[in-house]
């Protein structure tokens, strides 16, 4: 429970490490090491199927094309896509050469990244790989895409310190994408998005990125817009919003939370978090000149 600290649940039956967990409406799955896939009621707890099927270990999970759908990526260089009520395995994808360390999924197709340094489109109908994309030079450990804010668009980050933007024209079902092979000095570690702004970390650096230079029709590179953060230790995550980004970084030996408010006026929640307000700048961030104003607060581990 967020609002007491309370745990609600504590879930068990898995033999190793959970990597990865995804909330599924009224449903908890959780990959692992062990080889398998649980799922878990929300409400009481218990174990509702036990998903067995990959021969290494569950590395990444992702909602799939339908809500009743998961999609897990395995060290065993498939993807799987597996219905959540029956606990049937759909479909298994193989093409990869090498590990799989990211999924992501929209309604009409299933995307992942690879250590082969590849990222794939599939059909989830077909189980076909329909599109392989080769920019990247090493690991492909992050592929994210939000349906419901940029259709059809994947942004997938390297190992390699590039960055790349897929696009998918609906109307031929082609696939145009763009790669900025330096975007970063470092390994990529995490990244989010919105309509306008996209947010990438890595070992050195927080960078803010524009994603308005392209339309439907086409895709465009990221702009660069700005250093967010410089000089950390390590990123660990970030999470965008409509408004927000919210980044947990590393530096100088200590966890920290920064808050970053893109909104037209600041937002007055911020300042209910008890932060100290230690910048506040004004970026030009769209083409169209308007101000947003950037409202900087930073939250040390103590």
């Amino acid at each position: 429970d967020l609002h007491s600290g309370e745990r609600l649940r504590h879930l068990l039956g898995h033999t190793s490490t959970v990597r990865c967990v995804e909330i599924c409406g009224d449903m908890i799955v959780s990959g692992s090491r062990d080889g398998t896939l649980r799922v878990w009621s929300l409400e009481g707890g218990e174990c509702l199927h036990l998903l067995q099927g990959h021969t290494a270990s569950v590395r990444c999970l992702c909602v799939g094309p339908t809500p009743e759908t998961i999609v897990s990526g395995s060290y065993d260089n498939t993807c799987k896509l597996w219905h959540l009520v029956t606990g049937v395995c759909m479909r298994t994808f193989t093409g990869h050469t090498n590990k799989v360390y990211a999924v992501s999924s929209t309604s009409e197709h299933i995307y992942s990244g690879s250590l082969d340094g590849t990222v794939r489109a599939w059909d989830p109908l077909s189980g076909f790989s329909v599109k392989k994309f080769e920019g990247h030079r090493s690991l492909v450990g992050l592929v994210l895409s939000k349906e419901h804010l940029l259709k059809d668009s994947v942004v997938t980050g390297s190992t390699d310190g590039s960055l790349q933007l897929i696009k998918r024209n609906s109307f031929d079902d082609s696939f145009e994408s763009t790669i900025l092979p330096t975007a970063h000095p470092t390994s990529i570690t995490s990244l989010d998005f919105n309509r306008n702004f996209l947010v990438t970390g890595s070992e050195g650096v927080v960078r803010l990125w524009s994603l308005q230079e392209s339309s439907e029709s086409s895709v465009a590179p990221p702009r660069l817009l700005a250093n967010l953060i410089e000089s950390v230790d390590m990123v660990w995550r970030v999470n965008v919003s409509d408004h927000l980004a919210c980044i947990a970084y590393q530096f100088q030996g200590l966890t920290r939370l920064a808050v970053f408010n893109f909104a037209p006026q600041p937002q007055q929640v911020l300042i209910e978090m008890r932060a100290f307000k230690t910048s506040v700048i004004s970026v030009n961030t769209t083409p169209g000149g308007a101000s947003y104003h950037q409202n900087y607060y930073h939250y040390q581990q103590q």
